[in-house]
């Protein structure tokens, strides 16, 4: 969902804004790079998150299997 937001392009973005509030100001491209660059990067830390939350969950190298705590700082 956050790379499919990241891909809309600020032409779009623009004339819906102005729909909305004709008399606001011009949002610059840097906003919109910046924007972009901020949801791409949302997306790999929560892909990169989510993946070791299940290699723990499945006992992947945590310890899981001998009935210990997992230990978050492994993480």
């Amino acid at each position: 969902m956050l790379l499919a937001t990241a891909g809309v392009k600020a032409g779009r973005v623009r004339a819906w804004r102005e729909s909305l509030n004709p008399p606001a100001p011009d949002v610059p491209d840097a906003a919109f790079v910046v924007t972009r660059l901020v949801l791409v990067t949302m997306a790999v830390v929560l892909t990169v998150t989510g993946v070791r939350v299940l290699a723990v969950g499945d006992g992947a190298g945590s310890g899981a299997t001998t009935n210990r705590p997992v230990s978050w700082s492994r993480l």
